[in-house]
């Protein structure tokens, strides 16, 4: 396939056109001109954009990094030659969430559509091969010359050194039968623990029933027993329970008579003692304690009677002589004077005498009044009375207290006796055959429990048909995991095997290159699986690791890889353009002539596409051709 013509509106081309030749094409132009822009327009016209793509670890996916600058739909033409055919291809975009997914592909210069070509497989259509192989062999962008492992480029180079089919790649099948492998097992997952737990599970209840048949045996056994010592058991013990039981009844009679005869007597102190409190309170004393009533007794026979003055019972003859002055004032003058001295005398004599009997009134009214005794021979009476009635009092409040404690004490011992009476009826319960039936109703309860566990765990038979299903399934099982297992270490064996084989043609096809790139300063370069480089010269005592080489020289190395294996793992018949990115930027001048000289050889049987940002290359070529 060649490429003779693109236009794009894509990134910063702004519906530009590039033309393009057979054989090597170099175009030069400075950084940030559109370089690597033309070689993503490339890639993406064959085959197309991922949409799904989502930025990761900070680097944006084409169809935002190449989203056209003018704000217009994404899209372009590449005219292509291929088998004598002119193609013209056209990616449009109709969807900004779907850059470039409308394809047409027409013959050039008609509206005639190539049959058989979509914007799916277009690439493989065309090239023969998938996008991985197309990003690890022929397309080489800016800093990426290294190459890294696909699926992909596995087949490929597996076709080469077998049968020359492209198949599954080893890593593919590797993956294939681990994810297999892991399905039956993979730590304590996977359908082998899966079946074992369910064998392991099955076992349970299977032995479950094994234990629970020789528990009910021996239940069903003790069942029988205890139900015959019931049938034989003692009668004797019951009747001297029942002997003890009527010897505590007749007790507890005893007691409540006593009982009765001791609340018939406090009920009697307790009104007697009412009565004698009456009688106290009844009094001048009230409910004064001997004491206080001593002491009230006492205060009063200490009061005396008020006492008449003499004068006062004289006031009748003062009168007289009072009237006698005056008779006698007739005749003597100094007879007024003793009239009036007389009457004053009378008056008060009169009037002390008035005086003295209301304090006598007053004193008897407040003898009586607080002793109810016109005299103090009455208080000392009912005082005596009083101080009588309270001893009388205090016996019968002691005899009332000696039979509230005899009463309670009874009570007491009629408490104990009763609770002896209960426990006495519990030993009668808990008799041996009471005990017996306790013992008779617990076997059946323990082998109703084990009938239930029949009835969920199912019939012994069933579970047996199951295990042995199970363990065929678990053979089964394992001797795929075990086949599963071979496989995997025999693909290892037979990948190892085409390493070998393959590795040293692409060993020699690129120290051949490299060879040719450095002038023979290295003639041998060795690759692993993973395309981790090594390179030697014919005067080096060892082999140098690529990490021990400089920029230029690991370009180099790479450059040789990519040119090896597009020699070896693409189709010759069907050849696929080589676009190369800045590629050379880090080649000395010496080397870099080398590099075109080699390109040049190269594109006489593929084209060649070179975009670099230095004017060197173009020059040299120029100056050859």
């Amino acid at each position: 396939m060649r490429i003779k013509k693109m236009t794009a509106c894509f990134g910063r081309l702004d519906d530009e056109t590039i033309m393009l030749q057979d054989g090597l094409n170099i175009i030069s132009s400075p950084n940030e001109s559109g370089k690597s822009t033309w070689c993503s327009f490339i890639k993406s016209m064959l085959y197309g954009i991922d949409s799904s793509a989502r930025e990761k670890n900070g680097v944006k996916p084409d169809k935002v990094k190449f989203a056209p600058v003018n704000g217009k739909p994404m899209g372009g033409e590449m005219e292509i030659e291929i088998d004598g055919k002119h193609i013209t291809l056209a990616r449009t975009t109709k969807s900004a969430n779907a850059p470039m997914r409308e394809f047409l592909a027409t013959y050039t210069g008609t509206n005639t559509a190539v049959a058989n070509l979509n914007g799916i497989d277009c690439a493989e259509t065309l090239l023969g091969m998938s996008k991985p192989v197309f990003e690890r062999s022929v397309f080489v962008s800016q800093n990426s010359l290294s190459v890294d492992s696909s699926p992909d480029l596995e087949k490929r180079i597996n076709s080469i050194t077998s049968t020359g089919e492209e198949g599954m790649s080893y890593t593919q099948a590797d993956a294939f039968l681990r994810q297999s492998l892991r399905k039956r097992r993979f730590n304590k997952t996977g359908a082998l623990p899966q079946i074992e737990a369910e064998i392991d599970s099955v076992k349970r209840e299977r032995d479950a029933i094994a234990e629970d048949s020789e528990e009910s045996a021996r239940l069903t056994e003790q069942l029988s027993k205890a139900i015959a010592q019931r049938e034989n058991a003692s009668e004797e013990a019951v009747l001297t329970q029942k002997s003890q039981s009527d010897a505590l009844s007749g007790k507890f009679a005893a007691f409540q008579d006593e009982i009765k005869q001791l609340e018939a007597h406090y009920f009697a102190a307790r009104e007697k003692t009412a009565v004698c409190a009456a009688e106290a309170k009844g009094g001048p004393f009230g409910s004064l304690n001997a004491q206080e009533t001593k002491a009230a007794c006492a205060e009063g026979l200490s009061e005396e009677m008020p006492k008449q003055k003499a004068l006062s019972k004289f006031w009748p003859l003062f009168l007289v002589l009072t009237v006698a002055f005056v008779l006698l004032s007739f005749f003597y003058l100094i007879s007024i004077l003793a009239a009036i001295v007389m009457l004053a005398v009378t008056a008060y004599a009169f009037f002390s005498g008035r005086k003295a009997k209301v304090e006598q009134k007053d004193y008897e009214d407040n003898l009586h009044e607080k002793y109810a005794a016109p005299d103090k021979t009455g208080i000392k009476a009912m005082c005596d009375e009083h101080l009588a009635a309270l001893e009388s009092l205090e016996e019968a409040s002691n005899a009332q207290r000696v039979l509230s404690k005899q009463l309670d004490e009874k009570k007491a011992q009629l408490e104990k006796l009763q609770a002896q009476m209960m426990r006495q009826s519990s030993a009668v319960t808990s008799s041996p055959t009471a005990a017996l039936d306790a013992q008779i109703e617990g076997f059946r309860h323990s082998l109703a429990v084990i009938e239930g566990r029949f009835s969920s765990l199912g019939d012994p038979m069933v579970l047996k048909t199951k295990l042995f299903e199970l363990k065929a399934k678990q053979k089964a099982l394992q001797d795929s995991y075990d086949s599963i297992a071979l496989a995997i270490e025999t693909l290892a064996e037979a990948n190892t095997t085409l390493q070998a084989r393959f590795s040293p043609q692409l060993g020699a096809k690129a120290s051949e290159i490299m060879a040719f790139l450095t002038d023979g300063k290295y003639d041998k370069l060795m690759f692993d699986e993973s395309f981790a480089s090594s390179a030697k010269g014919p005067d080096d005592s060892r082999a140098l690791q690529s990490g021990y080489l400089s920029a230029g020289a690991l370009d180099q190395v790479y450059l040789s890889l990519r040119l090896a294996i597009c020699d070896l793992a693409l189709p010759e018949g069907n050849s696929c353009p080589i676009v190369l990115d800045d590629a050379l930027c880090c080649f000395d001048d010496e080397r870099m002539k080398r590099a075109i000289d080699y390109l040049s050889l190269l594109s006489k049987r593929r084209q060649v596409i070179l975009f670099s940002c230095h004017k060197r290359e173009k020059e040299y070529l120029d100056s050859i051709t």
